[in-house]
């Protein structure tokens, strides 16, 4: 779980194991496309947040 505190508001993650494979991968490789990341994952092209 990860815990950001942001003017003293407390945010929590709940992140699985295909996030921190996803967050590897980005970090890794800033400029991954959403297809790579699905490919290395083995799930589904990721929808963009602005056409869900």
């Amino acid at each position: 779980m990860l815990i950001f505190a942001l003017d003293m508001t407390k945010i929590e993650y709940n992140l699985d194991h295909v996030d921190y494979k996803i967050l590897r991968l980005m970090q890794d490789n800033a400029r991954i496309n959403n297809a790579d990341i699905a490919r290395e994952t083995q799930y589904g092209p990721f929808c963009d947040i602005r056409a869900c």
